[in-house]
């Protein structure tokens, strides 16, 4: 990190850009994974609630 501060400030400015860039790239593609993910889970389990594969009695659950 020392070596960074000796750097001209528009290298600062363009390695701290490109950093940027690149951890919100990874964040992007890493949320909408997730977001796949999730909503395929959902789907599964809606599925096999439908199909009676699984079932669910709310009330013994809750109490």
């Amino acid at each position: 990190m020392n070596s960074l501060s000796q750097r001209s400030p528009y290298s600062q400015i363009g390695m701290g850009a490109a950093g940027g860039f690149l951890t919100g790239f990874v964040l992007l593609k890493a949320s909408k994974i997730m977001a796949v993910a999730a909503g395929g889970t959902i789907l599964a389990l809606e599925l096999a609630w439908q199909a009676g594969l699984v079932q669910l009695d709310v009330l013994k659950t809750f109490s």
